[in-house]
């Protein structure tokens, strides 16, 4: 009360305004960060510069050849986004769900990538079994459309298995046909099993079919083996056991992730899915 009497006198002497400079609520605030330009184009912005730092690879033979590639793909992307998902497009923090999830699966692609790189291959019986070979089996190659299809949605799990599968591909020196083909399949697939996830354990039996999927992908491409005619005796069956090992895991290991992040998501975007 006694600062508008003080203010009223200001007022009177022409030292001050009856005008009040309007403060901003925490509402408009929030709701300027999660449609703001400035904010979207700095989600954007963070995404791009961590693509092309997983993108960039020093063993390629051209790396910004990859780095270029990389950024065409994410201009298709946000294309598409803005068309079919504009909704999406338009809210800043699933924008920054996008970029989270994209970033997190292609780390974990680059990191196994990596790791089978410098890794000495391993002794199974007569045969020496290339560690690059028995790693490449352990892509998690189905998180990002896994993680997307229980928090936004089949559509967005499809858009996902889409262009995680392009990056993943140009992650490793050059286009791997292999590893794009592998990778569209098992996001599909990761999709196709979660359209009616009610329970946790529903999200594992997942896990075991994309195992299973990345099995007999493995199998088609020839990357379980050798079989036949390579070490004295015919098929290898330890060999083929670790191979197998591997690729099951791999798709039940995803699927364990999945579930250790996921309440770490639902939680800080606020997305209540049907998991229960």
């Amino acid at each position: 009360m006694l600062g508008f009497f003080e203010r009223q006198r200001l007022v009177k002497k022409g030292l001050a305004t009856s005008k009040q400079r309007r403060r901003r609520t925490e509402s408009e605030l929030l709701d300027t960060l999660e449609h703001g330009l400035a904010a979207k184009v700095a989600v954007l912005a963070a995404f791009a510069g961590g693509l092309g730092m997983l993108v960039y690879s020093e063993t390629g033979a051209h790396p910004l050849q990859q780095v270029l590639i990389a950024a065409l793909i994410c201009v298709t992307a946000l294309a598409q986004l803005w068309i079919t998902h504009p909704k999406t497009f338009e809210q800043n923090s699933h924008l920054t769900l996008l970029g989270l999830i994209f970033l997190l699966h292609l780390a974990m692609v680059k990191a196994v990538l990596v790791t089978c790189g410098h890794e000495p291959g391993a002794v199974v019986g007569e045969l020496v079994l290339g560690q690059e070979q028995l790693w490449r089996l352990a892509l998690p190659l189905a998180f990002a459309p896994l993680m997307l299809s229980v928090l936004l949605g089949r559509y967005h799990g499809l858009y996902a298995a889409i262009y995680a599968s392009l990056w993943s591909s140009i992650l490793d020196r050059a286009m791997d046909p292999v590893v794009l083909e592998m990778s569209l399949v098992c996001g599909f697939v990761a999709v196709f099993v979660t359209l009616r996830v009610r329970r946790w354990t529903q999200l594992l039996r997942a896990g075991v079919f994309l195992g299973l999927t990345t099995w007999l992908l493995a199998v088609c491409f020839g990357l379980i083996g050798p079989v036949f005619g390579e070490v004295p005796g015919g098929v290898v069956w330890r060999a083929v056991g670790w191979q197998s090992a591997v690729a099951v895991g791999s798709g039940v290991m995803t699927a364990l992730l999945a579930l250790l992040v996921l309440p770490v998501f639902q939680s800080v975007f606020r997305i209540t899915t049907d998991i229960s």
